[in-house]
């Protein structure tokens, strides 16, 4: 099965799966992360603003605000993605593919973020996850020294083969474990 397929068969699965399993899984996810010295320490958090079937990182987003550390999520702009702050949980707006993305106007150097949590529709023993194949991330992600966690339901870890291009995340944390 090439990429293209594999995509569409882990975003069908994911996009159908109960939401109340997934609501479940993402109790497990989250107390997960919260629970991680690296996600406690980190004052700069990088995270994405979630749409279908994603882990719902809004539950992240609040924490985080609450806990007066700095969030960031991304923009699509001139085929390129930055990181721009968001001040307030209900201070976005409906940006390229319908995701939502914060009203601020100023981007951010990457090298502020302790963490960063991505996206993904599916990812392999190594920690290479594939996206929706537009290389956003990895080309965000390429030379970069940002401590990356992956978030994703136990569903999602499947067998493909990396590319040259392919940046592998730091760490992985699905609903069943949270890897070292």
């Amino acid at each position: 099965m090439d990429k293209r397929q594999l995509r569409k068969k882990m975003k069908d699965l994911r996009d159908h799966y109960p939401l109340e399993e997934l609501q479940k899984y993402q109790e497990d996810i989250f107390r997960h992360i919260l629970a991680m010295d690296i996600y406690q320490e980190a004052m700069h958090i990088a995270l994405y603003y979630p749409i279908h079937q994603e882990v719902d990182t809004r539950i992240l987003i609040h924490d985080a605000l609450k806990h007066h550390k700095h969030v960031y999520l991304p923009k699509i702009k001139d085929g390129e993605m930055a990181f721009y702050e968001l001040f307030e949980e209900d201070d976005l707006q409906e940006g390229v593919f319908h995701i939502f993305e914060p009203r601020s106007s100023k981007k951010v150097d990457p090298d502020i973020f302790n963490l960063m949590i991505v996206p993904l529709l599916a990812f392999n023993e190594r920690y290479y996850r594939m996206g929706y194949g537009k290389g956003f991330y990895d080309r965000y992600l390429k030379n970069k020294n940002i401590y990356t966690i992956g978030l994703a339901y136990h569903f999602q870890k499947c067998s493909f083969q990396e590319e040259d291009h392919d940046v592998p995340l730091k760490k992985m944390i699905t609903d069943s474990y949270a890897n070292t």
